[in-house]
């Protein structure tokens, strides 16, 4: 068992990659937005 302030750090790293996996997904959506359009 991890003590609480272990826990807590892997819980906002956690955190941390889910939003930059979402400005990923978001940055790869208008990369292929701009190369479809005009």
């Amino acid at each position: 068992m991890k003590d609480p302030e272990t826990s807590a750090q892997y819980l906002r790293m956690a955190e941390a990659y889910d939003t930059l996996a979402d400005g990923q997904d978001d940055l790869a959506r208008n990369m292929r937005v701009k190369k479809d359009g005009p």
